[in-house]
């Protein structure tokens, strides 16, 4: 790397250093043995089995709940060593499908006919990353775990977060339900635990190795990614769970409230439907849930994609599909033109993260979506068969169209004003608030 700072003049890179990469043997067979993207080509989607979104005569969505999150990692203080904090915030917006459909056949249109569509429940949660600890707890993990575990204990929608986590492990929708969870890790010993269901005490368990004690939280394993004074990659993983957990929240208090209201609403994940990291033993238990929904009462779940390898490929292959056609990606497309690794045609593409499968979307107004819709089974070779409620989920995107941005829904684009946090002047705001709330 050149200089290019300070007082002297700046060094140049050469301008003939290309030569021997050029001339270089090994570098020459190394880029033979690679390969790379093929470009979307007709024949590329004539291989595919290409649907058409039907049209529903009866929409049985009335309702539509949207779910988002953001974060900030900020840096406490300037001196060595740095300390950091993740501030969160997650939450839903929720709307009457008719009070959209009322919007569009008035002339003008008041903050209150806003209003209406904005209905926003937001969540607020913290905790130190780097270099700092409870006052209470003597570590930093253990300081994670125990912030971790009271916000899911005093976070209440009807029924605490915590409620939800103890109904969603033990399969408590089930009767009878699962009396046992089989944690990987217990965060002090490292050792495996059953936690029993009739041996849990205020969510809490205790090791039988190292008699420590054990959250009911610490089934997301985020222990696991934390050292003495550093919680590395922690936050990302952290975030998509709370996302993710707060609709499995949302459902559970249909489920008691009105089960048939789960008939009715549309719940939509800004990104992936799936666990990822060490948080992806969570997946196993939310295919389940999905799998008795759809069997007993209903679901209409998506989740929509804004950025990654699926979207820049499905950009490409949209000017191949017509308005309102879709096609689903199977194992072998994946690895072959989105992805590029090694097939198993015995293990789908996202099998131990996904709970769902995507679908590439061209909507009848030309946006492209890369959706993750819950289909029978994770599957190799899914079809259209494999998505029960596909054709109303695909409807009702088509109406919740938000053109101020490309390729936007209205509902997802309500909920990230409220809950995106940003890098720069949010950042700023919140080290301040850190450095002094702990001076």
């Amino acid at each position: 790397m050149s200089y290019s700072e300070g007082l002297k003049p700046a060094e140049f890179a050469s301008q003939s250093s290309q030569t021997p990469l050029i001339l270089d043997e090994d570098i020459k067979e190394l880029l033979k043995d690679c390969y790379y993207p093929k470009h979307a080509t007709e024949d590329l989607i004539g291989n595919m089995n290409t649907y058409t979104a039907k049209k529903i005569e009866k929409n049985p969505i009335r309702k539509v709940l949207a779910f988002d999150g953001g974060y900030n990692e900020v840096m406490i203080g300037k001196e060595f060593p740095s300390s950091t904090v993740a501030f969160y915030r997650y939450g839903v917006n929720y709307f009457q499908l008719n009070d959209l459909f009322k919007l569009e056949d008035k002339e003008f249109i008041g903050k209150l006919d806003i209003g209406k569509l904005h209905n926003i429940d937001a969540y607020n949660f913290s905790i130190p990353t780097k270099n700092i600890k409870s006052k209470t707890q003597k570590n930093l993990k253990n300081s994670i775990r125990y912030f971790l575990y009271n916000h899911f204990k005093k976070t209440k929608i009807q029924k605490t977060l915590m409620e939800t986590l103890s109904w969603f492990v033990y399969r408590e929708y089930r009767k009878p339900e699962k009396m046992t969870y089989l944690l990987s890790s217990c965060p002090e010993c490292g050792k495996p635990v059953i936690l029993y269901k009739h041996n849990m005490k205020n969510y809490t368990f205790q090791c039988p190795h190292c008699h420590e004690k054990i959250y009911l939280t610490d089934v997301f394993r985020l222990h696991e990614l934390i050292s003495e004074n550093l919680a590395k990659g922690i936050s990302s993983y952290l975030m998509n769970t709370l996302e993710q957990f707060l609709i499995i929240h949302y459902i559970h208090i249909l489920m008691d409230v009105a089960p048939s209201l789960l008939k009715e609403s549309l719940f939509i994940k800004d990104g992936p439907l799936a666990f990822f990291g060490v948080t992806s033993n969570m997946s196993k238990p939310m295919r389940e849930l999905v799998d008795y929904l759809e069997h007993t009462c209903d679901l209409f779940l998506v989740g929509v994609e804004k950025s990654g390898e699926f979207v820049d490929h499905a950009h490409e292959v949209s000017q191949l599909l017509e308005p309102g056609t879709y096609i689903i990606p199977d194992n072998e497309y994946i690895y072959k033109y989105i992805i590029f690794g090694e097939e198993n045609i015995n293990q789908p593409y996202g099998s131990t993260t996904y709970y769902s499968n995507k679908i590439i979307y061209k909507s009848t107004k030309s946006k492209v979506f890369v959706l993750d819709i819950p289909s029978n089974h994770r599957l190799s070779k899914p079809c259209k068969n494999d998505f029960k409620n596909i054709d109303i989920i695909l409807n009702n995107l088509d109406k919740l169209k938000n053109d101020r941005f490309d390729n936007a829904l209205l509902p997802i684009s309500l909920i990230n004003q409220n809950v995106s946090i940003s890098q720069s002047v949010s950042g700023n705001i919140l080290k301040h608030h850190a450095e002094t709330s702990l001076s």
